[in-house]
């Protein structure tokens, strides 16, 4: 099933000052820093073909959020290697 944005869905553009020292076309990581629940994280990783928004624990546990606000969820994450994880939780945070 494919899911529409919603409308207020913000845009992320560069302009072309910005691709100074790129090849282009090409497969570059994007990492930006981004606001989480008004928690600054650097090194985000931007993945737009990941099925799954992952917050390691630490990075959670930092963020002082505490667990009441974390739904139970019943799914096994995989690793690359097969290795069984086992979430925490589900949260749904702001982010910008």
């Amino acid at each position: 099933m494919d899911v529409e944005p919603a409308d207020d869905t913000p845009l992320v553009q560069f302009d072309q000052e910005e691709h100074n020292g790129l090849r282009i076309p090409g497969n570059d990581a994007l990492v930006i820093t981004a606001l989480l629940a008004n928690y600054k994280i650097e090194r985000v990783f931007i993945d737009s073909g990941s099925s799954t928004d992952i917050l390691i624990g630490e990075a959670y546990d930092q963020m002082q959020l505490g667990d009441a606000p974390l739904e139970a969820v019943d799914t096994l994450l995989y690793g690359f290697a097969g290795e069984v994880v086992h979430p925490r939780g589900m949260i749904s945070l702001p982010l910008t």
